[in-house]
């Protein structure tokens, strides 16, 4: 997992700043987004590159996380159970 800021370089629609938080689930993987300025979440199903191709690099991908972070760090049979 690597969280992630989308913000608007202003030459599209005059977004400039943060438009989106995110994060990726695995390296070059889908991602959550979530929107503020409409308090709207969506899922994407490609990398935030394949995103950004798409905007035509009308966005920056801030990165808030220097690497992955590993979402389980352990294995099932570890997990406290009843």
């Amino acid at each position: 997992m690597r969280r992630f800021i989308i913000a608007g370089t202003g030459d599209r629609a005059g977004d400039l700043g943060v438009i989106a938080l995110g994060i990726e689930w695995m390296q070059s993987g889908p991602c959550a987004l979530y929107w503020p300025r409409d308090s709207v979440s969506s899922n994407y199903p490609n990398s935030i590159e394949v995103k950004k191709q798409i905007e035509n690099d009308h966005i920056k991908v801030l990165w808030t996380d220097q690497d992955h972070i590993p979402i389980i760090n352990s294995s099932i049979t570890d997990m406290p159970h009843d």
